[in-house]
């Protein structure tokens, strides 16, 4: 099993697609996404289907998020896991970003 992720990771802001590869493509079962150890809602059991299983997920804290994916196994295909870290960033406050772009100094007139 292969696990990738997709999307830029910001606070709360940009969806990442995490994406756990089975083969052959014909597997069934389902598979167990985890932030550090802890389950992420909406992805405790994705079903698999044409060898993958997707988690589409945002997140709320900045830094590394070790994320472990789990499969199932199913009567051909023994139990498997993957691994990798996804590098959260903080989101710069949209008006910081503003101001930074466009300032305004003393005695100027806003236009």
């Amino acid at each position: 099993m292969a696990l990738s992720t997709s999307g830029n990771a910001g606070i709360g802001v940009a969806a990442v697609v995490l994406t756990a590869a089975v083969n052959p493509g014909t597997a069934t079962g389902t598979v167990a996404f985890r932030d550090g150890g802890a389950a992420m809602p909406g992805c405790e059991s994705v079903a698999v289907s044409g060898g993958r299983a997707q988690c589409v997920t945002t997140f709320a804290t900045a830094g590394p998020h070790p994320i472990t994916t789990t499969y199932s196994g199913d009567r051909v295909l023994l139990p498997a896991t993957a691994t990798t870290t996804v590098d959260v960033t903080a989101t710069p406050n949209l008006f910081d970003e503003i101001v930074e772009r466009h300032p305004v100094h003393a005695g100027q007139r806003q236009h």
